[in-house]
């Protein structure tokens, strides 16, 4: 390999989706410094997921699109933090004329997309039991 292409760190990075969290491409990582260190640092991030993206995946959109809300079930007990809940796998999509999403507080409505404690998804009817 040529001198250049040791010191030029680019990766292909991935990003989940924040709502069903299907894995997509992300951004391009290119280093900054031409070095071998930090190359190797960037190459090693290549196909690694670096977090959520910004917006839903296309699936997701689609159905955001066409009136869904979407409620992500968390759990409470194993999240430490907030930041970053742990999520329970539960996904649940109501559509916006349905009475339990009038009846939301409008503070969860900011999104196209809430969390809430499995358990409480549980008790409300919106999943079954684990």
């Amino acid at each position: 390999m040529s001198r250049l292409s040791d010191e030029v760190g680019i990766a292909l990075v991935k990003e989940a989706c924040p709502i069903c969290c299907k894995l997509m491409d992300g951004p391009i990582v290119i280093g900054k410094q031409f070095n071998k260190k930090i190359a190797k640092e960037v190459n090693e991030m290549n196909g690694k997921v670096v977090g959520f993206a910004d917006k839903p995946c296309p699936e997701c959109q689609k159905l955001i699109d066409e009136g869904v809300f979407f409620i992500i079930g968390v759990d409470v007990d194993k999240t430490k933090d907030y930041n970053n809940p742990y999520r329970s796998g539960h996904i649940v999509g109501i559509t916006k004329e349905c009475d339990f999403y009038k009846q939301m507080p409008d503070e969860w409505k900011q999104k196209e997309a809430c969390l809430m404690d499995y358990k409480e998804m549980m008790k409300l009817g919106l999943i079954n039991e684990a």
